[in-house]
């Protein structure tokens, strides 16, 4: 969507994989097996999150959607 953005806009694109920290410790290890396959991959790590049920607002537009308990695993 960015790069989209930048382009209809004539804006500067800033990649973010450029702008990284590599020198921080990663909470999580993972590896490319087939790096021609995946030549980049991104990931984010939530962290302090508590599962509960989902509010009834949010459970009647899933439904409405047509995402019902029976196929998916949302509460």
């Amino acid at each position: 969507m960015a790069r989209e953005v930048a382009a209809i806009t004539g804006g500067r694109l800033i990649d973010p994989v450029k702008q990284r920290d590599l020198s921080a410790a990663a909470p999580i290890k993972i590896t490319i097996q087939e790096r021609g396959l995946c030549p980049r991959y991104s990931a984010l790590v939530f962290e302090n999150v508590t599962v509960k049920p989902s509010p009834l607002w949010l459970r009647y537009r899933l439904e409405a959607l047509g995402m019902n308990r029976s196929r998916t695993s949302w509460t």
